[in-house]
């Protein structure tokens, strides 16, 4: 199953702590049963935006906790619309 993992910046995270966290990053290994499918980092608040692919809801769990000190995250289940459309005739059929 995919996720969008949406990572917002604590207040008081300043500019040394967050070269902290891109240093940690740069290092950084996901748990198994969490693949990375993409990640953009930004100029703001929201910081990271990143794409999971998960069949284990702990690791997933474990890879968001990691990053809790530095970010409060938000992990949203998603589709493919393309996935999605496939699907819709057989769930508007129930």
């Amino acid at each position: 199953m995919k996720f969008i993992g949406l990572f917002h910046l604590k207040h008081d995270v300043n500019q040394a702590r967050v070269n902290e966290v891109i240093a940690r990053r740069i290092e950084y290994k996901f748990p198994d049963g969490v693949q990375l499918i993409n990640e953009y980092w930004t100029p703001t608040k929201l910081a990271v935006v990143a794409t999971f692919e998960a069949d284990d809801p702990a690791a997933l769990m474990m890879n968001t906790i990691n990053w809790l000190d530095a970010f409060d995250a938000e992990i949203i289940p998603a589709v493919e619309f393309g996935e999605a459309v496939k699907k819709l005739p057989r769930m508007l059929r129930k």
